[in-house]
């Protein structure tokens, strides 16, 4: 049984969101065949789901989200794009080192883009980035569907992303992907040599018991993706008129 460390960027319970229902699921997976420890961005209280499933976990205090000025500061003396240093904490990365001096780590695989860049904290051969999205082609087609001054935004971050993502896809001994097309084209990104696979998002079909439908109870749809990522705003701007209104 070999001997895990995950980074997420917040305890993925309550699952209410794309990237921790796929955390949740990814770490009950993992755990099923290795020892798991966690690495977690929360508040120190009890994590009853999460204390079930790792071995040992350190949460970390969330960083307080960076002003305007800061914003543009950090764009200016740094190269990083803006996702790489959203949840960057020296609290967390100290953190990280200290349980790579205590514990022999077959791999640590870190959860998404704003994890990615403590991967630059562990060797090489024992990285493992879990790309939630190609973000570098997310800002690319958001330059043209943006205002003028969102668009030079995500121009920037485009470049700086593609960078980004290049070097953790490069860097990691296995990369993994949500989808065929992501996989794609983190490879073409990366070029030759890069180690990338595919894990899609599921859910946990048995904890959801078929329920009959009723003719007299009006069916309801959930959409459970989060409203501050772009993407998914973008897609009930164009869901609710498109396709909703047309059923009514």
């Amino acid at each position: 049984m070999s001997r895990l460390l995950c980074l997420l960027p917040s305890v993925p319970w309550p699952s209410d969101a794309g990237a921790r229902i796929r955390n949740a699921g990814l770490l009950r997976l993992l755990s099923a065949e290795h020892e798991v420890d966690v690495i977690a961005f929360g508040e120190p209280e009890p994590q009853a789901e999460l204390g079930h499933i790792a071995r040992q976990v350190t949460l970390v205090p969330t960083p307080r989200p960076r002003s305007t000025a800061r914003r543009v500061i950090d764009m200016v003396v740094s190269d990083l794009p803006d996702m790489a240093q959203r949840l960057w904490s020296p609290a967390f990365a100290e953190a990280l080192r200290c349980r790579l001096e205590e514990g022999a780590y077959s791999a640590v695989q870190a959860e998404g883009i704003e994890m990615a860049r403590y991967l630059r904290l562990v060797p090489p051969e024992r990285s493992i980035y879990d790309a939630h999205n190609a973000e570098f082609l997310l800002q690319a087609r958001l330059t043209s569907m943006s205002s003028a001054a969102a668009s030079l935004y995500s121009r920037l971050q485009w470049r700086r992303l593609e960078r980004f993502e290049r070097q953790a896809v490069r860097d990691s001994r296995l990369t993994l992907a949500v989808s065929h097309h992501d996989a794609n084209q983190l490879l073409a990104l990366a070029g030759q040599g890069a180690n990338v696979r595919v894990v899609p998002n599921a859910v946990e079909v048995a904890a959801y018991p078929f329920r009959a439908s009723s003719p007299h109870v009006r069916p309801n749809l959930l959409f459970l993706g989060k409203l501050d990522f772009r993407p998914n705003v973008e897609a009930l701007a164009w869901f609710i008129p498109e396709v909703l209104r047309a059923l009514e």
